[in-house]
C-alpha cells in the first residue's frame, strides 16, 4: 500500500498545490489527506501488498485511492481556507488562476491538466453534475477573460512583441 501511495505523490502535490499555491502547504494537505483516510478507511483497506506492479488490481486500487485523495485534500483545504483566511500570493504569471475561488482551481485543474472528464471530478468532489459543468465553465470564462484583459493591457503599454 506504501509503494502505491509513493507513486501518487507526485500526481497529488500538483493539485494541492494549484489548490493552496504554496510548497510547504500543499506538502502538508498530502499528509494529512491521507492521514483523514487512513482512519476513515483503514478496515477496507488490504493488509497485504496489492498485486504485483502493472497488474489490474493494483491498477484499480491506485485509481480508487487517487480519487479518495482527491476528495479528502479538497475538503480540507476548503477548510483550511475557512479557518486561517489564507491569502495565495496572487502576483506573478499564474496570478489569473489563484484569483479564483478554491472550487474553480480545482475543477479547471482537474480538467484542463489532469485530463479528467466531467463525470470523474463530479464523483471526485461529490457534487451534482450540472454544478461540475458550471464551475468548470465559469473558470475558464475567467481564464479567457484575463488573458484577453493582460493582452490589452500589454498592447496599450507597448510591451507586446
Amino acid at each position: 500500500m506504501k509503494e502505491i501511495i509513493d507513486e501518487l505523490a507526485d500526481p497529488l502535490f500538483g493539485f494541492c498545490f494549484a489548490l493552496t499555491g504554496k510548497t510547504e502547504e500543499a506538502e502538508q494537505l498530502i499528509v494529512d489527506a491521507y492521514t483523514v483516510f487512513l482512519l476513515r478507511e483503514k478496515k477496507f483497506l488490504p493488509k497485504e501488498k496489492v498485486g504485483r506492479k502493472g497488474s489490474r488490481e493494483r491498477r484499480a486500487m491506485k485509481k480508487y485511492l487517487y480519487k479518495e485523495l482527491l476528495g479528502e485534500i479538497l475538503d480540507l483545504a476548503q477548510k483550511r481556507l475557512v479557518e486561517n483566511k489564507n491569502d495565495i500570493s496572487t502576483s506573478g504569471e499564474y496570478e489569473s488562476f489563484f484569483q479564483m475561488s478554491l472550487l474553480n482551481r480545482a475543477v479547471l485543474y482537474l480538467k484542463e491538466v489532469k485530463g479528467f472528464h466531467l463525470d470523474d471530478i463530479q464523483q471526485v468532489l461529490n457534487l451534482e453534475r450540472h454544478r461540475a459543468v458550471e464551475l468548470y465553465y465559469n473558470a475558464r470564462y475567467e481564464m479567457v477573460r484575463d488573458m484577453g484583459c493582460l493582452y490589452r493591457q500589454e498592447n496599450m503599454s507597448g510591451t507586446y512583441r
